[in-house]
């Protein structure tokens, strides 16, 4: 009986992890463009040339294409849930925490050149960039 519980708030956390992956997702491809290039120190570039391509959102930039980068993260959080097993979870672990620094390696190499994987790390949780 106590395992089962024990199960079941393990599988509601992966769950809360995958909602708050959703949230961050949103706000990443809602945010605008300064927020994966340079742009905020008015370095601009052909992808980004001026103020108002800067202040313009993640999504209006890639489209639809930004949905399923974002969306991993999401689906990576909810493996655990179909699957509740340790190495599972560990592997799950591993992998949100590889996602970010890899992400953010991008985004900080990348300059003022719009970066879609970028995002990744964009939309885990934890990983706010500050700009």
């Amino acid at each position: 009986m106590l395992h089962d519980l024990s199960m079941i708030a393990i599988r509601v956390g992966w769950i809360l992890i995958a909602a708050i992956a959703v949230l961050l997702g949103i706000g990443a491809a809602t945010s605008p463009m300064l927020q994966i290039t340079d742009c905020e120190l008015d370095t601009y570039s052909r992808e980004v040339p001026n103020r108002e391509a800067c202040n313009a959102s993640i999504q209006s930039y890639f489209g639809n294409v930004i949905v399923p980068v974002l969306a991993l993260p999401v689906f990576v959080s909810l493996i655990p849930v179909f699957m509740p097993r340790q190495r599972v979870a560990w592997l799950t672990t591993a992998a949100l925490s590889c996602f970010q620094p890899w992400g953010f390696s991008r985004s900080s190499s990348h300059g003022s050149r719009p970066c879609l994987i970028c995002s990744v790390s964009f939309g885990l949780p934890g990983s706010w960039r500050c700009s």
